[in-house]
């Protein structure tokens, strides 16, 4: 492919210099049908599991803003959950509050945090007019048995108010090997509640899909705003000009990806 072309932009504004930019993937769009049904459907939970450094956090950052499209007027907040060698429950909420958004983290008490917690997130729902509120936590392999327990109560409470949560975990792996584990001890409210839906979180499978991906840096971005100028453009114009778009490196870039899997595995 031709060597970039100097722009009238400072590089160090473009979205690809900054890492600020959204762009969707077949397993993305997979993804959020399934969690547009969960959400429609008012299932109370439902899991996406997939390797680490997949693009599942990405994935969150993408649904905080295409999920309105699909449900319109629907809040949705996003917690992270750190590892825990206990189960610590006042930390547990703290941490939540404080992702939530709360301007009030710090909690004297365990009661007075969970309250907390319940009064924002009706709060939430019931200002966007829907009732619904979406709660995405992140590494959710992270979460223990008692964590859990707290979230159910939290689903209790919001559903004597008259409000919806959806709980999506989103994790590695071993989130369905805990949800194995929970089954097998008998302690299927927790699965029921959060875990009987999957969504399974891929990265790139084929070479179509990778064309997919590299078709959005040519026809699915723009920058600057107004511009009708993709990524690919920006930093190839010549070459995109003379119709050797991205999607067209995929063969390529497919047997160098293939030749780094096959080194590493």
């Amino acid at each position: 492919m031709t060597a970039p072309a100097l722009s009238s932009t400072p590089e160090n504004e473009h979205p690809i210099e900054t890492a600020e930019y959204l762009l969707s993937t077949p397993a993305i769009e997979e993804s959020i049908g399934d969690i547009v049904k969960w959400i429609r459907n008012r299932f109370t939970g439902g899991m996406v599991v997939g390797p680490q450094r997949f693009g599942k956090s990405h994935l969150i950052d993408y649904c905080l803003i295409e999920l309105s499209r699909y449900i319109p007027g629907i809040s949705i907040k996003v917690a992270e959950c750190s590892t825990y060698r206990f189960p610590a429950e006042l930390a547990f909420l703290e941490e939540m509050l404080h992702d939530l958004g709360h301007v009030l983290a710090t909690v004297s008490s365990c009661s007075k945090g969970r309250i907390r917690i319940v009064s924002f997130l009706n709060s939430e729902a019931t200002s966007s007019g829907t009732r619904r509120i979406v709660l995405f936590f992140d590494e959710a392999q992270n979460l223990h048995e008692h964590h859990y327990r707290i979230l159910m109560g939290f689903h209790n409470r919001l559903r004597r108010l008259g409000i919806s949560l959806t709980v999506i975990l989103v994790g590695q792996p071993s989130l369905r090997a805990q949800k194995s584990s929970f089954v097998g001890q008998d302690k299927k409210e927790i699965v029921a509640r959060f875990m009987t839906h999957v969504n399974d979180f891929h990265g790139i499978r084929t070479q179509k899909e990778l064309c997919e991906c590299l078709e959005s840096y040519d026809e699915h971005s723009e920058f600057p705003e107004g511009s009708k100028q993709s990524f690919t453009a920006h930093y190839y114009p010549v070459a995109f000009r003379n119709g050797c778009p991205q999607k067209g490196e995929a063969p390529d870039r497919r047997r160098t990806a293939d030749g780094v899997f096959l080194s590493i595995g």
